[in-house]
């Protein structure tokens, strides 16, 4: 059943956003430094392979989810968010592969002490599934992962509106901008929703989270906000 939020709930959602921003505020796990990436399509006018990701498995265990940032949802900083923002009450909660692919590049994130990597669905994929403020992480750039594989866990995130620890994690998916199937020079993405790739049930599941939890600043919860933005 959807909740409304009061307005103190709604303080403490912006609240929540302003310590995004900021980064956690207390001792977390290390992270190892980034691993160097398998080639990329950058700067390549090379053909690349359209074929779409298919989003089947749910990244985290939605039951825990404390707030749902839909795609496309105007940020307080400027600009369109570009993934689902995910924020559960359980900090380890585990991240999943959503979908098949490969791992082409592993960042670290000093800020949040956690990590953001990309699979993707070929080796020369115009899409890339990126996942975000993930720890613990047991893959490495290379590697081929499958749907419900265990990649890792959620980071930990601050906040101070309610006092504790809360867990972060974020799940978006660029194309790259191509013409008669090659990338446009320059190189440049679009960002677009999750929904567009998942399974009936995948994004069932998205949708009943979304409404149970609701959001300060929707009074019709949508997964989707924006066709596209850029990320």
């Amino acid at each position: 059943m959807k909740t409304g939020l009061s307005l103190g709930a709604l303080a403490g959602a912006l609240t929540v956003l302003a310590a995004c921003a900021a980064g956690p505020t207390g001792p977390v796990d290390a992270e190892p430094p980034d691993q160097p990436g398998v080639p990329t399509q950058t700067g390549s006018t090379n053909t690349l392979d359209e074929t779409p990701p298919v989003l089947s498995v749910l990244a985290v265990n939605l039951d825990s989810l404390r707030f749902f940032f839909p795609f496309g949802i105007e940020m307080e900083i400027g600009g369109y968010q570009a993934p689902w923002k995910l924020i559960t009450l359980d900090t380890l909660n585990s991240v999943y592969a959503v979908s098949a692919g490969i791992v082409t590049a592993i960042r670290s994130q000093p800020s949040y002490n956690d990590v953001e990597f990309d699979v993707k669905p070929s080796a020369n994929s115009a899409f890339t599934v990126i996942y975000d403020h993930v720890t613990d992480v047991t893959i490495k750039v290379g590697d081929r992962v499958t749907p419900g594989q265990r990649l890792g866990r959620v980071a930990r995130w601050a906040n101070i509106g309610e006092g504790r620890w809360l867990g972060q994690f974020e799940l978006q998916v660029n194309r790259a901008v191509t013409e008669n199937g090659r990338p446009v020079q320059p190189y440049r993405e679009l960002a677009y929703c999750p929904r567009d790739f998942g399974t009936p049930e995948f994004n069932e599941r998205h949708a009943a989270a979304l409404a149970r939890t609701g959001h300060p600043s929707l009074p019709t919860p949508s997964l989707c906000l924006k066709d596209h933005v850029v990320p």
